[in-house]
């Protein structure tokens, strides 16, 4: 089934909803588009590690390393 297409109001709140969310330090959904053979490589990954680790959880610890790294912060 494919999506109405949504009136540009909506997008607009709905932007701007996601924008006062993030302000406010809370988690906002993102999608992400991954090659098939990045996302096979980190699945193994994944299952390698010792403790069991949902792959959502790997991919915000990727991203949090890099972005410590980049603008030299820390923490949440």
């Amino acid at each position: 089934m494919v999506p109405a297409k949504l009136p540009k109001s909506v997008i607009a709140h709905r932007s701007e909803a996601l924008a006062s969310k993030a302000a406010q330090g809370r988690e906002v959904p993102v999608t992400v588009r991954i090659p098939q053979p990045m996302l096979s490589d980190i699945e193994s990954l994944v299952k390698t590690r010792p403790i069991k680790t949902p792959r959502h959880t790997w991919l915000m610890e990727a991203i949090y390393e890099k972005w410590k790294k980049e603008t030299g912060r820390q923490g949440r």
